[in-house]
Order: C-alpha cells, then structure tokens, then sequence
C-alpha cells in the first residue's frame, strides 16, 4: 500500500516536471526574439510610425530592432503617394509618382543608422535631408541625429541648403539632462523643451510645474519616448493644450486621440487574429459630434508587416472618395 502511494506521488512529480518543461519551451518560443515579443510582434512600432512621433528624429525607435534583425533587413522605404480623387468605384487609377519618400537603413545589430528623407514634385526630387546615427539609442530611446546633408534641386542640379528653416519640420533634440524619473531634451532649431516624464508620481500639473517650469512653447511626455501615454503643451501650470493622448491593450497600441479644439480627431487601430495591424480608421469629432471618416486598409507580408496601405476617405457629395497610398518596401542582407 505504502508502495503504491509512493509510485502515485513519484508519477504526479514526473507529469509536473514534463508539463514544466513543455510550459518553459512555449515560452521560449514566445521570447525567441530576445525582449519577451510574441509570434505578432510587428517590426513596426505602430504607435510612432503611424503619428507624429514619425518625425521626432533624435528618437529613432520606429522598429523593432530586435526583429529588424533577426530577419536581416538592410533598409525599409516609405513611399507616400499623392492623394488623388477617384469618380467611383470602377476608376481605379493612382498617382504614379510618390510625393515624399523616407529610406530607413540599419546596421547588422537591427538599429537605425541613416535616413534619407526626399520630397518631389511633379516626379521631380526638390529636396532631401539625410540623418546620419553613429550611436545605438540610449536607455531612454535618444540617438543625437547628425545631418550628413541637406540639398535642393534646381533642374536636377543638388544645391545645399543653409537655412535652419528648412529642418523645422524635423524634431531635433540634444539631450540636456537624464535622471531615472525624467529626460530633458532640446530642440535644437527652437530652443524649445520637452520633457519626457517616466515616473507616474509626478505626472500631476504641480509637479511638472515645480519640477520643470514649461513654458507655452515646451512640450511634456508622458510615459517612454517608445511607449508615450500622452504628449501636450501647458499654460498657466494647469492649462493644457495641443493633447495627444496614446491608449495601448496587451502592450499594443489600440487607440491615438488628438485634441485640438474644438476638433478631436481619433486614430484607432485594428488587428487580425494573429495579432498582426491591418489598418486603422481615422474619424474626426467636434463637440462629440461625429463629422467625417477615412480608413487605412493594409497589404501585409508574410511577417505581418504592410507593404501597402491605401487610405480612403468618403466625402459628403455623391459618391467622390478621395484616396492616397503608400508603398513600404523592405530590402534583405544577402
């Protein structure tokens, strides 16, 4: 009997320790990237690349550099295409030329360490910019963007560019001052703060007002420069404006609100049963009053990432939609 009992508890033990290690290998499998990403974990970071963190250049953290690579992709190309208005639902022309293209090249470790930024006109190139990263982001996601150069083209002739104006649609950063509550970083074309507050104890208005003392023109962020909560503008300590408000579910970014009043307009992402981004629907409101829609539909790979995203908007007047579209293209290491 007391045999029997032992032979009972012994294989209880076994079947524990087997579905342990069955228990330790689907995680494994789950973290097979190295930072505890899933199966649908996107090489994009949606919450930055799909708003305007997508130009906050001295934060290069656009991709996931972990699967940047592991796949071995050398670079990403944005293609933005000129909006264009289509009569109905049978004239399917596009635009054939892009508007804007931003090339995005990594290094061998996954990281960001140039990008190529180019406007066009009319199919013609009439300017670009080109960042150079010499360094990995630090802890906080911050990587001083050099500008490696700067042209216009007159008749396809490059001419370089002098005039700081023509980066102020770039945010440009040095960073002034690091503690393990907050980073202070400054624009370096306006002399313009933003502070980037990750300890949620003085995220209240008096302590970002005793703490740093922003003016109109600073900005605050809320949470990490990866994984912004919120970013605004404050007057008089308490008075916010210029709201931008990120709402995540299951580490993924779900929903992005921009208050500008009297208008919000709502971002709000969706996702297949992989977990993958499909596209997201971008709706306007005034004073909770539902205005106008357009939804982004996206063409994803086999690794889950788009390589085309059409945007439609329906307008008011018969059946007219306007619609724009980019093209992501991803270039493998040989």
């Amino acid at each position: 009997m007391h045999a029997r009992f032992i032979s009972r508890i012994t294989a209880s033990y076994f079947c524990l320790i087997l579905l342990f290690l069955f228990s330790c290998q689907q995680e494994g499998k789950r973290k097979i990237f190295g930072r505890s990403h899933t199966f649908s974990a996107s090489i994009i970071q949606n919450q930055l690349f799909f708003s305007e963190r997508a130009m906050d250049y001295s934060f290069p953290l656009w991709f996931n550099d972990s699967l940047i690579r592991h796949h071995a992709i050398e670079s990403v190309t944005r293609n933005i295409y000129s909006r264009n208005t289509i009569l109905n639902e049978t004239q399917d022309s596009l635009v054939e030329f892009p508007a804007e293209s931003i090339c995005y090249q990594f290094n061998e470790k996954g990281f960001v360490n140039k990008v190529s930024h180019i406007y066009y006109f009319d199919d013609r190139k009439i300017s670009q910019f080109d960042f150079f990263y010499s360094k990995a982001p630090n802890k906080n996601g911050f990587s001083s963007a050099k500008i490696d150069s700067m042209v216009e083209f007159k008749d396809n002739i490059p001419l370089p560019l002098s005039s700081s104006r023509d980066l102020e649609m770039f945010a440009l950063y040095s960073q002034k001052q690091t503690e393990k509550d907050f980073s202070v970083f400054r624009n370096r074309l306006t002399g313009d703060y933003l502070f980037a507050v990750f300890n949620k104890n003085i995220w209240g208005a008096l302590s970002i007002d005793a703490e740093f003392h922003p003016t109109p023109k600073d900005k605050v962020l809320l949470g990490t420069l990866l994984k912004p909560e919120k970013i605004y503008r404050v007057e008089n300590k308490v008075k916010e404006s210029e709201v931008i408000e990120f709402e995540y579910k299951k580490e993924r970014i779900t929903k992005i609100l921009n208050y500008q009043y009297p208008f919000i307009e709502q971002r709000s992402f969706n996702y297949d049963k992989q977990g993958y981004c499909i596209g997201f629907i971008d709706s306007t409101f005034s004073e909770k009053i539902f205005l106008t829609k357009s939804v982004a539909t996206f063409e994803n790979n086999s690794l889950g990432s788009p390589t085309r995203i059409v945007h439609e908007k329906e307008l008011e007047v018969g059946k007219l939609k306007t619609v724009n579209y980019e093209d992501i293209i991803y270039k493998y290491r040989k």
